[in-house]
């Protein structure tokens, strides 16, 4: 089972994509080999595993420290296909899906591995047809979602602007800021 859940995260696939997640039998998963390889690999392979260890022990998964829970979770903003887990942004109010809600739930140990992540123009579609046609409307970039989640961890109001030109000023005056402050800004 934890062979499947590392190939899903592998493949880019969200959580929500997941066909083993869904039906996930915590008898079926060895937790103390899902925590050994979490800890031996915290990137966006371990992605699936970190939630399925969420939701088999949460005592367990409450465990790992939050760096490297936050480091999983960042690589795996930077890796999967559709971020449909991590939610939505709208100028009229954006929405923080389950991925992104355990990733600002780490606070500060979840800043340093954004960082990165708001120069990632590359892009953050979503499917289903509503999401999907926001991100397509707004030109969704990973990097948006990055400034989103380190502005809320920042205490700064995230403003997310249809035009992605203008996304860039904030998103560019956010990160000299944090470089001024070498990351220590976080609440």
């Amino acid at each position: 089972m934890m062979d499947k859940l590392i190939e899903e995260a592998k493949a880019g696939r969200s959580l929500q994509r997941s066909t083993i997640l869904q039906h996930l039998d915590a008898a079926q998963l060895d937790l103390p080999a899902v925590v050994r390889q979490i800890t031996s690999r915290p990137d966006f392979t371990s992605y699936h595993l970190l939630w399925a260890l969420r939701q088999a022990s949460p005592a367990m998964y409450q465990g790992l420290l939050n760096a490297l829970k936050a480091r999983v979770l960042a690589d795996a903003l930077a890796h999967v296909d559709a971020m449909n887990d991590w939610g939505y942004l709208d100028p009229s109010g954006s929405h923080d899906g389950s991925a992104a809600q355990a990733l600002l739930s780490l606070g500060c140990a979840a800043v340093e591995p954004l960082v990165p992540l708001l120069a990632d123009d590359r892009p953050a579609p979503l499917f289903g047809s509503e999401p999907a046609a926001l991100s397509h409307l707004y030109r969704y970039r990973r990097k948006d979602f990055a400034y989103r989640y380190l502005s809320l961890l920042t205490g700064s109001a995230p403003a997310f602007d249809a035009d992605p030109a203008m996304r860039d000023v904030a998103i560019e005056r956010l990160a000299a800021t944090l470089r001024q402050t070498n990351e220590g800004a976080c609440r």
